[in-house]
């Protein structure tokens, strides 16, 4: 088995394991009792969606100049980055409260880590941007999902700041 075999296998568990972990991750704490999953608006998905598109013009392109298809074992570079940010792309459009935390983008944050969340109408929106100890989430919601936001977010006791 060459260098190259080993690198395709270890870059495909890669993949796997960051994908199937963060499936693990949401599906362990929604099973905690009752989950309110929201759809929001957010600027990584149209990022990953022009990456997407980016990647598949220009390996098809390439994909085309040598001759081959896109099912030879050279174009797992392409598909495997490709599944990776579609995946992304799914998770950066949902946003989970569960009893003890939210889930968003493959990553968990309890409730006790939250240090306060922040409130701006933008148009027809509200920014919601989400300050914990370790990370920033910053997202959009329509108006019904904002009165559920900031409801769950009373609940438990998180400060909330209007702008």
């Amino acid at each position: 088995m060459s260098a190259m075999h080993i690198f395709e296998i270890l870059l495909l568990l890669a993949v796997v394991f960051f994908i199937v972990r963060s499936v693990y991750i949401e599906t362990s704490h929604r099973k905690k009792g009752p989950y309110i999953k929201i759809s929001v608006y957010s600027g990584i998905a149209i990022f990953n969606i022009i990456l997407v598109l980016l990647i598949l013009v220009f390996g098809m392109v390439s994909i085309k100049s040598s001759g081959g298809t896109i099912l030879d074992a050279s174009s797992i570079y392409i598909l495997i980055p490709i599944i990776f940010i579609i995946y992304q792309v799914v998770l950066s459009l949902r946003f989970t409260f569960c009893q003890d935390g939210i889930c968003y983008l493959g990553q968990f944050y309890n409730y006790k880590k939250i240090k306060g969340v922040q409130i701006s109408p933008i148009k027809d929106k509200f920014n919601i941007i989400v300050f914990t100890n370790k990370a920033t989430l910053t997202f959009k919601v329509s108006k019904n999902n904002k009165f559920l936001v900031e409801e769950t977010f009373k609940k438990y006791r998180i400060k909330i700041t209007r702008l």
